[in-house]
């Protein structure tokens, strides 16, 4: 047994399609895929952080502070979409 770890949930998602073991998906992600089946309901305490990263330089600009106030306010907004507790088993 092995276990695999990568930044990115699609990459996850790329090796579960082929076969290659179990992930932990954003709801949204592995619901959608065709060939995979979710195994439990969300798993307590199982949390990702979610990062974004901005140049030191730059991260104080008006428009990247407005970025980041969208995608807080989305984020906050999909919370139980992306955590997977809106979707009834």
């Amino acid at each position: 047994m092995f276990g695999a770890q990568a930044d990115s949930f699609l990459v996850l998602r790329a090796l579960a399609l082929q076969g290659l073991g179990q992930a932990v998906l954003p709801c949204c992600l592995g619901d959608e895929a065709s060939g995979l089946e979710r195994q439990t309901g969300p798993l307590k305490g199982a949390r990702v952080p979610i990062w974004v990263l901005t140049h030191k330089d730059k991260r104080l600009t008006p428009r990247l502070r407005e970025v980041q106030r969208r995608l807080c306010a989305f984020l906050r907004a999909e919370n139980l979409r992306l955590s997977g507790e809106d979707i009834a088993d």
